[in-house]
């Protein structure tokens, strides 16, 4: 029988995986500085407190470089309702 996996597990490994952090101005790889990456596969949003003045939420997306192969969380402040 194949078990289906319940809707709040997540992939094998990802939670153990090593990423690096780029602050978004172009999504480059911090290692080999490559633009070129995997679709966004995961994403994490915090609040901000109230009337920062960068926006409302700070947003990170993971990827995987294309080049090297490493792991990188793109991080991005925005303004979320």
């Amino acid at each position: 029988m194949n078990k289906k996996p319940q809707a709040n597990q997540t992939r094998s490994g990802v939670r153990n995986r090593d990423y690096l952090i780029n602050q978004i101005g172009i999504s480059k790889c911090p290692a080999c500085q490559s633009t070129r990456r995997t679709r966004y596969f995961e994403r994490e949003t915090y609040a901000l407190a109230a009337g920062d003045s960068r926006g409302s939420h700070i947003v990170w997306r993971a990827c995987q470089c294309l080049e090297c192969g490493v792991y990188r969380k793109d991080e991005t402040t925005e303004r979320l309702r």
